[in-house]
């Protein structure tokens, strides 16, 4: 807030045009921007798939598939981070969301810590890549790029990384068994 007021100051002493005109200029421009509604609109989406249960749901499914995989639930770990990401759109909300849905599942099971939060983490770093994303919208705007183009640009390299993830959760699953619960 201090930053803010500071450099408020200090592009007003600067400027040419009247303190009115600058004030109104400042507050008004940036909101005005239809862009940046998404962005608390991608944060609320994650609020309610978490509130209504979907998140959990979402896991649950996604468990019945991938449990067969060797890696289990770590499958299942990579796949719904990047399921919710694509849908929230954010990398804080789907480490929190999906950290505090996938946790309790493990409670009770002879998986490795470091894998089990390695894959929560590695999984919800996946927010800022899978488009729609947050950061490819406020980028689109500072740069005057195209969303859609990011959006675009960035769905093979994320594919890609999943991929790369479950494929390394596979590898060490039939190196290193892992047990595979119910």
């Amino acid at each position: 807030a201090v930053l803010g007021i500071l450099a408020f100051l200090i592009g007003f002493m600067f400027s040419d045009r009247p303190w009115w005109l600058f004030a109104g200029q400042t507050l008004w421009g940036p909101s005005s921007n239809f862009v940046l509604v998404a962005v608390p609109l991608f944060l609320l989406m994650g609020e309610i798939l978490l509130r209504a249960g979907l998140s959990d749901r979402l896991y649950k499914a996604l468990n019945v598939w991938l449990n067969r995989l060797p890696g289990g639930l770590l499958h299942t770990n990579i796949v719904s981070c990047a399921v919710f990401s694509a849908i929230s759109g954010s990398s804080v909300a789907t480490a929190a969301t999906m950290g505090s849905v996938a946790l309790p599942y493990f409670n009770n099971t002879p998986y490795s810590q470091r894998w089990v939060l390695g894959s929560l983490a590695a999984g919800g770093a996946l927010g800022n890549l899978i488009p729609p994303g947050i950061t490819f919208i406020i980028y689109g705007l500072i740069t005057e790029t195209s969303v859609g183009a990011l959006y675009i640009a960035a769905l093979f390299p994320s594919l890609l990384v999943v991929a790369l993830f479950v494929g390394l959760i596979a590898w060490h699953g039939v190196r290193n068994p892992l047990p595979k619960p119910p």
